[in-house]
């Protein structure tokens, strides 16, 4: 799936795809289905985080950059255009853009 998702002023490219949790792990060294599926209080940071570096997946699949190239170093880099507030503001459309490629589009047989 993709879509343009505003962060703060900036629109922002996303794709969302199976391949998605594979190439955050890749990148981040951590499983992004573990950390959405906690319902732990104390998880609500780490969530957060996890949220941010869902975006920044999501946009440089958009933009079709080698994914076996990327850095926590060009995350923070990425990072750096946007505010803490506008990153909160937008998790909520980063994420249900995630969540939207588990759903199936078929209809069940009766």
């Amino acid at each position: 799936m993709r879509q343009t998702i505003l962060i703060g002023s900036k629109s922002v490219e996303m794709v969302a795809n199976a391949a998605t949790p594979f190439r955050f792990r890749n990148v981040f060294k951590k499983d992004l289905l573990k950390i959405f599926s906690s319902t732990s209080e104390d998880n609500v940071s780490a969530q957060l985080e996890a949220g941010q570096m869902l975006a920044f997946i999501m946009n440089k699949q958009a933009e079709g950059v080698d994914m076996n190239k990327l850095t926590e170093e060009q995350f923070y880099t990425w990072l750096e255009d946007f505010s803490s507030s506008d990153m909160y503001d937008s998790l909520e459309a980063v994420v249900s853009l995630w969540q939207a490629t588990g759903e199936t589009s078929s209809t069940p047989k009766k």
